[in-house]
């Protein structure tokens, strides 16, 4: 018998990828019947048109016993799709098509379908862990916990989230522009954690909880992280003089960021968080949940297709 796959793609994603499906939408037609293993799946495809749109195809899906559900997106579409997933045996797949990509991308996943297609037909299923964040809840423990795949993310991260919600185009170079004209500007904030039950207080320039190792586009915020280690990794980078700004710019992105001395890496499972301001993103996605907040991590809680020939890769 066919495994049942549902493809959920957001015609609205920045990439070369997303541009085609925002074109044509015409996947079916011209790439996926070209390099899916037909022999192996059979599968329906949907395109988004809303907010909460993904979440509502995937829990039918669910539903309905699918053994896959693919986002064909970015982060914001893979944290969508795969929320709905923690704690279900379906399994996320990814064809990356969103301007940064930093699950995809720690995943080893190819940016081209041809090459993402290929991994889904390897079938190398393996679980990774997710994180979990909502407002503190000493006044109502009912609060609604929300899912992070990659990184959950306060101070100049937050702040770059909500100059990102609000940009017409979207992009790598769209990204760049409006982070050098930002960087500047900003200011560390003060901040005290609980890092497993650890008072700590930062003036810290960025505050990242990350679960993966990056937050899109290579630029990797912590390069141990592992999503298969039942930790976060509790990212302060503290204020630093404005001329070192360049030299950071790139130890983010060749991988050696925890090697600067403004950098402070603690590995936790769980974090409770003071901040000044109510500002979050979570997998890139701009958003308020308090000022007060706790996060923790949720091991082994989702399916996920990997490429075959990394699974030596300690994820």
């Amino acid at each position: 018998m066919k495994k049942r796959i549902r493809f959920i793609c957001n015609p609205v994603s920045g990439s070369q990828v997303g541009r085609y499906i925002r074109r044509t939408k015409r996947m079916k037609d011209k790439l996926i019947d070209r390099f899916l293993d037909m022999d192996q799946y059979e599968y329906d495809i949907f395109f988004t048109e809303k907010n909460g749109h993904a979440s509502e195809l995937c829990l039918d899906a669910v539903k309905n016993n699918y053994d896959i559900v693919v986002a064909v997106g970015g982060d914001g579409t893979v944290n969508e799709v795969g929320s709905v997933l923690v704690g279900s045996n379906v399994a996320l797949g990814i064809v990356p098509a969103g301007s940064g990509n930093g699950f995809s991308r720690h995943l080893h996943i190819p940016m081209h379908l041809k090459g993402a297609l290929k991994v889904i037909n390897e079938g190398n299923i393996i679980k990774v862990d997710t994180g979990l964040i909502r407002p503190l809840s000493v006044n109502n423990p009912e609060n609604d916990w929300v899912h992070f795949i990659c990184t959950a993310g306060m101070a100049f991260d937050a702040h770059m989230a909500e100059k990102f919600a609000k940009m017409k185009r979207r992009g790598f170079w769209e990204y760049i522009k409006i982070t050098a004209k930002e960087v500047f500007s900003y200011k560390a904030r003060n901040y005290k954690l609980l890092i497993d039950g650890e008072e700590r207080l930062f003036k810290a320039y960025v505050l990242t909880i990350a679960n993966a190792s990056q937050y899109g586009n290579n630029a990797v915020v912590s390069p141990s992280a592992k999503i298969t280690d039942g930790e976060l990794d509790v990212c302060v980078f503290n204020d630093f003089p404005i001329y070192k700004v360049f030299k950071i710019v790139f130890q983010l992105f060749t991988r050696s960021i925890d090697r600067s001395g403004y950098m402070e890496i603690f590995k936790a499972k769980e974090v409770t968080v003071f901040k000044e301001e109510d500002h979050l993103q979570i997998d890139g996605d701009y958003m308020h949940l308090g000022k007060e907040l706790e996060v923790k991590i949720n091991p082994l809680a989702m399916n996920v297709l990997a490429p075959y020939n990394k699974s030596q890769i300690k994820w």
